[in-house]
């Protein structure tokens, strides 16, 4: 993705309306624990944060989230701070999302229900803040990069992959929808490949995630190119958007290749069936198509759930014509009506993929066929809470 690119991303989103921060405080007892699983440092002139729960693939529970939130705004609003980086630690990690076996716990318990959705408010909040950050926001992905953690990278106005770089937005596999604007830059990737992404969770790899745009641009971690591009930016004397974009290009131009993206050679069926009016459709037409790539893609979403499958195609297909604010509120909506449904095929997910680990939850419905449009239609229901933009 071009610097021109790069800059209008982050002006058509920062021109649109701001969603509201609430913010949940932190307990005492938790201070100290947040603080050890987020760094949030300052080297010379620049932020510089660090998810740290390595043990725990560096997921982001409620507590990450609220200090990050806070961070980020105390940054933006600090003339001595002029850029900040976003990383992971660990070995080939960047984030391997939220915490949703902590979101789904909170919405399992009794009178819980409103603690799980103020933990997707403040996340929204977060991803929201990065998006329309007023200074330069670098993230750095060397590594894997899953749901919120595909999301800070694709949100942000920069973001650099290296060859370690796994990118997805997995949360169909659990019975859950790609949020954290998800909806957002899927929906706005070239063709048909965010409605692909979305249904079947495929992973994209290194410097493909450049090529088809999750992230902004490539360097590599052999040889030392990437310590030394974050070297370089935390050098860097006056960070402005324009010096931050040539540092990013110089590396780039330097370590990208002109190979076509490993999809290239089925693009053209993946536009034309992921461009489908219904799940429905896209199912048959990968029945009817022989190549591997088709059978290997009808697997994947044939294990998903049916309900959520459905509550995917129809956001991405309306998130295409909405822009980032619009598209988080539509996210609230369905997220709280999922986990205000403690039968939910979220729950089931969390069960079977991350608790008891067998892969195969028991999805209700079973079958896409008896997924009516009533049901789908409760996803996106309105209510009293509905998440309304503020003015910064």
């Amino acid at each position: 993705m071009s610097f021109a690119t790069a800059l209008n991303r982050l002006l058509v989103i920062r021109s649109q309306s701001i969603v509201p921060v609430r913010f949940t405080s932190l307990s005492a007892s938790l201070r100290q624990r947040s603080s050890d699983e987020i760094l949030l440092e300052k080297v010379n002139n620049k932020g510089v944060i660090t998810l740290n729960r390595p043990k725990a693939r560096n997921a982001i529970n409620h507590d990450m989230v609220i200090r990050l939130h806070k961070q980020l705004k105390v940054w933006e609003d600090d003339p001595s701070v002029s850029m900040v980086i976003f990383k992971g630690a660990g070995e080939k990690m960047f984030c391997a999302g939220g915490d949703v076996r902590e979101l789904s716990e909170h919405a399992l318990r009794d009178h819980q229900d409103e603690a799980s959705c103020n933990f997707l408010i403040n996340e929204y909040n977060s991803q929201y803040t990065i998006a329309t950050y007023r200074k330069p926001l670098i993230v750095l992905v060397n590594g894997y990069a899953l749901g919120a953690g595909c999301a800070i990278a694709a949100n942000a106005a920069f973001s650099v992959a290296t060859e370690n770089a796994v990118m997805s937005m997995p949360e169909a596999a659990i019975g859950f929808y790609p949020d954290n604007g998800g909806s957002h830059f899927l929906s706005h990737l070239p063709g048909a490949l965010g409605m692909y992404l979305g249904l079947t969770c495929a992973q994209v790899i290194g410097e493909d995630t450049c090529k088809i745009g999750l992230t902004t641009h490539y360097t590599t971690a052999f040889n030392g190119e990437f310590n030394k591009l974050e070297e370089e930016l935390l050098t860097l004397a006056d960070p402005s958007t324009e010096r931050v974009a040539g540092i990013l290009s110089k590396y780039h131009k330097k370590c990208a290749t002109d190979q076509p993206m490993s999809l290239q050679p089925h693009l053209s069926r993946l536009n034309r069936i992921f461009r489908l009016d219904s799940v429905e459709q896209i199912m048959q037409a990968l029945r009817e198509d022989n190549s591997d790539w088709a059978q290997e893609a009808l697997s994947s979403i044939s294990s998903k759930s049916p309900t959520l499958l459905k509550v995917i195609h129809r956001m991405l297909r309306e998130a295409s014509s909405l822009n980032f604010s619009q598209c988080i509120a539509m996210e609230f909506r369905i997220g709280r009506n999922i986990l205000h449904n403690h039968d939910s095929d979220f729950s089931k997910g969390v069960k079977a993929v991350l608790v008891k680990k067998t892969a195969k939850a028991e999805w209700n419905p079973s079958n896409i066929e008896e997924v009516n449009a009533e049901l789908v239609e409760s996803h996106f229901l309105s209510s009293l809470n509905e998440f309304q933009p503020e003015v910064k």
